[in-house]
């Protein structure tokens, strides 16, 4: 076979077999195809390398947001308080009886920090003004306007169930935040 012709793997040319540098990974025209070739691939297996690093770590921060306590705490939060907001939207403040605007708090009739077993009991939540919610004027009559829209029976409940301790895992504020979610986007249909 003196006359046969093989292709280059880098440039693609055809050249014959005897004036090739032929090794394991292919046939080459001369040193420097085969240079380029090489630092080309490595190229593609370093590119390669970094995206599967970077899925491997995107994934363990996606594990470790998910196991983290401290995330899922204030995901919770927000989550509850945005739907709270959402549920208030346009009723009167419990407290001072003014209307609610666009911008109020998800005010907790039993303090939250306080009383961690009811922290997002929407029952122990409530829209409220800002000022209202930092300082309070009137509790005798919050007490008894949380107790004309929830019942006597759920505030007896929050009642008995205020203060303790948080045991709560992070897979529990991830359910915790999930339903409030869920409770939103059912809302913002009707």
């Amino acid at each position: 076979m003196a006359n046969s012709k093989r292709r280059c793997s880098h440039c693609k040319s055809y050249k014959l077999a005897e004036e090739m540098k032929i090794v394991p990974v292919g046939a080459f025209c001369n040193q420097e195809c085969w240079y380029l070739y090489a630092t080309k691939s490595t190229d593609k297996v370093v590119k390669f390398a970094k995206k599967v690093v970077k899925k491997k770590v995107a994934k363990r921060k996606k594990d470790f947001y998910l196991d983290d306590k401290k995330r899922r705490k204030k995901a919770a939060k927000e989550a509850c308080h945005a739907y709270i907001r959402a549920r208030d939207k346009g009723k009167d403040c419990p407290d001072c009886g003014r209307r609610l605007g666009e911008h109020f708090h998800a005010g907790h009739f039993f303090e939250s920090h306080m009383n961690p077993l009811i922290r997002y009991d929407e029952n122990n939540i409530h829209g409220q003004l800002a000022q209202c919610n930092y300082f309070r004027d009137d509790p005798v009559a919050f007490k008894e306007t949380v107790i004309d829209r929830i019942g006597m029976k759920k505030y007896l409940y929050l009642q008995r169930n205020k203060g303790g301790r948080d045991t709560r895992t992070a897979s529990h504020l991830l359910h915790i935040e999930q339903h409030y979610k869920r409770k939103l986007k059912a809302l913002s249909m009707d």
